[in-house]
């Protein structure tokens, strides 16, 4: 009845509690979906949770003043947490209210009474035993869904009010520290897209050793300075993955790594390339050994004298639409025209982009690290 890590102080056992006899209040929207425009009142919808506090850039709802004022039962205070109910359930946020805000119709809010601290009830619930409890009582129908007539009776242990506001303030500052490198992030992500889209536009030139402009890019097909290879040989027998397997299988959309294999022979090891799937257009530069999973992957190697990293982020340039379920490379995408900058100043322009990804990558782990310091406190931190 008490946790692994704790702090000093506190000896007391925790107590076990249903849902309803920690909250004061639930608030909804009467359940249905209430009229919307574009600029507003914002409405706070799933795309919205997930973080600590509401992320209010992920708003694409808005409400007026008067729906605001006669469509919810109750508005929302600070520290409210907010649950999703339907869709994907358990996801959550704690609410600020120095944003106005109302809620979608599959989420609720919590709030905390006066035994319980609200930021407190926001970690004890998504702690991923906790969390679970949600699960279990979760209907599958067109879309998995919890009702909040079962979730008031699920029991939790929890502390002393003490205790608990000790738990989320040290919580929150781990939170704080991953919002800043999450921040972070974001800022030089967005960084590298602007320059990028200055380099690729010639704003930005780089220039020789003696500072001198480097020439003229020319006007080149993909085809002329990108060759391919058809992946035949390179395609698994198996599709029975298991992470203890050492060969990644690839695709070229947002999954990326579909799985692991143990099959050793014919694995694609001449890396860096380019993987084009040929149906939808995606692509991604690789720079290690792999096998496809099937004829759609087409393998790009840039041609002599062309950086392949540049290669890459012209192709990714090109503003196509995949419509018809064809082959596109050799038909539509080797002929299209794209500027060159001449192998010296390529080489710039990937030196520095690997210089951002650096940079980039650095932060994510960092991050990476700091998430799974935090699921480690809350797996000590609670019962």
């Amino acid at each position: 009845m008490t946790p692994k890590l704790r702090f000093p102080g506190f000896t007391d056992e925790w107590q076990t509690h249903k849902l309803k006899d920690l909250i004061d209040l639930i608030v909804d929207n009467r359940g249905k979906t209430p009229p919307v425009i574009t600029k507003g009142i914002p409405l706070i919808e799933t795309n919205s949770l997930g973080r600590r506090r509401v992320n209010y850039g992920a708003v694409k709802k808005y409400v007026t003043e008067k729906t605001f004022n006669s469509w919810f039962r109750k508005h929302l205070k600070e520290n409210d947490v907010l649950f999703s109910t339907v869709g994907q359930t358990g996801i959550m946020a704690l609410y600020d209210d120095s944003t106005k805000a109302g809620i979608a119709q599959n989420i609720i809010g919590l709030r905390a009474n006066e035994q319980t601290s609200g930021d407190f009830l926001y970690y004890l619930l998504s702690e991923r035993r906790n969390n679970n409890k949600f699960k279990q009582i979760e209907m599958i129908a067109v879309q998995p869904s919890v009702k909040v007539s079962q979730m008031i009776h699920l029991k939790f242990r929890i502390p002393t009010i003490s205790e608990q506001k000790k738990i989320a303030d040290f919580l929150t500052a781990v939170d704080k520290r991953i919002e800043i490198i999450d921040k972070k992030v974001e800022l030089l992500k967005q960084y590298k897209k602007g320059v990028m889209q200055k380099i690729f536009s010639q704003q930005i030139r780089f220039k020789d050793d003696s500072r001198n402009d480097y020439p003229e890019w020319e006007e080149k097909t993909l085809g002329e300075i990108i060759d391919y290879e058809q992946p035949t040989r390179y395609i698994v027998r198996s599709t029975e993955y298991d992470k203890s397997f050492y060969t990644p299988v690839l695709t070229a959309g947002k999954s990326f790594i579909l799985g692991y294999i143990n099959e050793t022979d014919n694995v694609y090891d001449d890396v860096p390339v380019i993987i084009f799937d040929d149906f939808t257009t995606d692509s991604r530069l690789v720079d290690f050994s792999f096998k496809v999973k099937s004829s759609a992957i087409k393998i790009l190697r840039a041609r002599p004298g062309v950086n392949i990293r540049v290669a890459y982020e012209l192709l990714c340039r090109i503003r196509y639409k995949a419509k018809d379920h064809k082959r596109h490379w050799i038909g539509e995408f080797q002929h299209f025209t794209v500027s060159l900058p001449c192998e010296d100043e390529q080489k710039e322009i990937a030196d520095f982009l690997s210089s951002i990804d650096a940079k980039i990558q650095a932060e994510e782990a960092k991050l990476a690290v700091a998430k799974k310091f935090k699921r480690s406190l809350l797996q000590r931190m609670f019962v």
